[in-house]
């Protein structure tokens, strides 16, 4: 096994090994059976400690007010800090600087028969909306039918990439040195991986007025208006889900999406025309 493969086999044991402890301390002081997802805000007191500001239960799937209790508790307010430093060595192990994401989330991930237990996602991230995570699965299967025939037919991702103008909000897919397809298109979105964060191009200062519009009108024109992720500037959420909601605008406008890998993230493209999908 080569360093690099040992080096991710032990981070993902301690990973395993600090979210296991972590169950157990939500299970018998938390009511973990009682809720899906909890927001834990951290931030620094005066002398530069980690402190937890700020707790948020979602998804309350049992009694409200057992959950309620335990996290009212003496015993949880004494173990907060527990769960302060888990989440600081648990950005730590996925290179997050905590301060950048201003704390992690909790979600219940049990295994049938098994105790209750939970997984870690980096930043505050709420429960998706309903009308979003509805539609997540068939969204991503579309997207990976689209990334599909993007690379059948124009190589994209091997020897074909998509290149595009900011400045005229224009692309060209280039391909063996000749461009073999070009049309129009705006930024959906960017996703930053230091701060697991999403903003919709709409709200995006580095982007031209025309660019912003087009990304705007196209969240606007979503017929199902109930999901707060399009409402919302921008927000701490994973990559797959910020793909998702960028394909979900996409193709609920007719556009292909197409990710754009750059320093620190990556940006969805929506090609207007140009390709026929």
């Amino acid at each position: 096994m080569g360093t690099r493969m040992t080096a991710m086999v032990e981070r993902d044991d301690e990973e395993a090994s600090i979210l296991a402890d972590v169950s157990a301390l939500l299970r018998e002081h938390f009511a973990l059976a009682a809720w899906g997802r909890v927001l834990v805000e951290l931030v620094r007191d005066p002398r530069g400690e980690l402190q937890v500001a700020d707790v948020q239960v979602e998804e309350i799937m049992g009694d409200e007010r057992e959950v309620d209790r335990a996290f009212g508790s003496p015993d949880a307010r004494a173990l907060a800090p527990v769960l302060g430093k888990a989440i600081e060595a648990l950005c730590a192990l996925e290179g997050i600087e905590v301060d950048a994401v201003h704390g992690g989330t909790f979600v219940r991930a049990d295994r049938r028969g098994d105790a209750p237990s939970v997984a870690f996602l980096p930043g505050l991230v709420n429960v998706p909306s309903a009308a979003f995570d509805g539609r997540r699965d068939e969204v991503l299967g579309k997207l990976r039918q689209v990334s599909g025939a993007l690379h059948e037919r124009f190589g994209v991702d091997d020897d074909g990439e998509v290149v595009p103008d900011m400045t005229t909000g224009t692309y060209e897919i280039r391909r063996g040195g000749a461009v073999v397809a070009r049309g129009r298109q705006t930024v959906l979105g960017s996703f930053s991986a230091p701060h697991r964060s999403w903003v919709w191009g709409a709200h995006n200062p580095t982007l031209s007025n025309d660019a912003r519009k087009l990304t705007r009108d196209a969240l606007d024109a979503m017929p199902d208006r109930s999901a707060w992720e399009i409402a919302t500037h921008g927000f701490a959420t994973d990559e797959p889900t910020a793909w998702a909601l960028a394909g979900w605008v996409a193709l609920e406008r007719g556009w292909t999406a197409v990710r754009l890998d750059v320093e620190d993230g990556f940006l969805v493209l929506g090609l207007i025309d140009g390709v026929s999908i």
